[in-house]
């Protein structure tokens, strides 16, 4: 009958078409997740996949995010300091023998003294072929401490593009340029906190606040990279005495309350602390260095015999590249306002404005505190 007949049509269609999904389904091969690329934003027709990739991609283990390894396997959290955990809103403290404290921005982190020696780097980026080899004299890539803020050119170059699959956490630049140390950057949402593995490298990132730390070692220290780390916290004073927030950060170039360089007695040492544009009640803290009894004095001296002109009569300088000099003497602190981006460079106590020459140049100057682009003339003074 024909409705009958068409009947028995339809069910043998609808178990042809059972057959033949069920064999495409056994030939279906799934590419492997990849975790390091930007996943697709999802639409409402795909919300069914979320709690799968939310099972894979993230694993909390006591609250901490782990990240998974090159390699496929997952790493356990960084080791956690508790005491770095919290905002001490004070100095960092001692450091252990053969260590030494760093700080960018208010994040304080205790790294080998060998890093502590090499500091004044920036991160090796998407240009990073363009960027001077400073490990080539030396014969390899050395530990050392990298800041963000340092360098502000950067090449618009086409560089060697990273091999397929290197993890977006590990950069661009080749495994033979990686070396072990601590990045300092702003914080960032493409990468996580926890460990990832990768060409027998380990990264171990934490972020405090605005700042994020990023810990380089091979795969045999990833257990210096975790105390590393761990060691972070956040400061309102560096280990050279350098508030991590000045008024020279974000008044510009400005006069300090005045100083009589001359009248200063028994200088006992000096800070040098250098900032970045930042907004008030914002930390802004670029790099510092410390001066000791003598260096301060030969600084002060240096100034003395410097020419210069009085306080107001220098408008040439620009409201970046500014430092801090703070001259602990034996009835206080003095405060001097310094401008590297002025023709002729400039520092000034408030009462005077002093060109800088090359003493003076090399009394402030050292490490990251250094000189990056600046006018041509304050370059030829400076340089040794």
């Amino acid at each position: 009958m024909p409705e009958q007949s068409e009947h028995q049509s339809d069910r043998r269609a609808e178990a042809a078409f059972r057959e033949a999904f069920a064999r495409r389904a056994d030939a279906y091969d799934p590419l492997p997740l990849d975790l390091s690329a930007p996943q697709p934003r999802a639409t409402r027709r795909t919300t069914w996949w979320w709690p799968a990739v939310a099972a894979v991609l993230v694993l909390v283990v006591s609250g901490a995010l782990l990240l998974g390894r090159g390699d496929g396997t997952v790493a356990p959290p960084a080791a956690v300091d508790p005491a770095g955990a919290a905002d001490d809103a004070g100095e960092p403290g001692a450091a252990e023998p053969g260590h030494a404290w760093v700080t960018w921005r208010d994040v304080a982190v205790q790294v080998p003294q060998e890093w502590a020696d090499n500091d004044g780097r920036s991160e090796l980026g998407p240009d990073w072929c363009g960027a001077h080899d400073a490990d080539a004299a030396a014969g390899g890539a050395r530990p050392h401490v990298a800041r963000e803020g340092l360098d502000r050119v950067v090449f618009a170059i086409g560089c060697q593009p990273p091999e397929e699959g290197r993890p977006a956490t590990f950069g661009a630049a080749p495994t033979e340029r990686w070396a072990p140390h601590v990045s300092f950057e702003t914080a960032s949402r493409e990468v996580v906190d926890g460990t990832a593995s990768y060409a027998g490298w380990t990264i171990v990132t934490r972020t405090l606040g605005d700042v994020q730390v990023r810990v380089w070692t091979p795969d045999d220290d990833a257990d210096l990279a975790a105390r590393v780390a761990g060691s972070a916290r956040r400061v309102a004073t560096d280990q050279n005495g350098c508030p991590t927030e000045s008024v020279v950060q974000y008044r510009g170039w400005s006069s300090p309350d005045p100083v009589d360089l001359a009248a200063l007695r028994d200088v006992d040492s000096a800070a040098v602390c250098r900032y970045l544009p930042s907004r008030p009640a914002t930390p802004g803290l670029l790099a510092s260095r410390s001066l000791d009894r003598n260096e301060a004095e030969d600084l002060v001296a240096a100034l003395l015999d410097a020419p210069g002109a009085e306080a107001g009569q220098r408008s040439s300088c620009a409201a970046d590249d500014l430092v801090l000099v703070r001259i602990r003497h034996a009835d206080g602190v003095a405060e001097l306002h310094a401008a590297l981006s002025c023709v002729r460079g400039a520092l000034s106590d408030g009462t005077r404005v002093y060109d800088m020459t090359r003493e003076v140049c090399h009394g402030l100057l050292d490490g990251a505190v250094s000189l990056n682009v600046v006018p041509g003339r304050l370059f030829a003074v400076c340089r040794d």
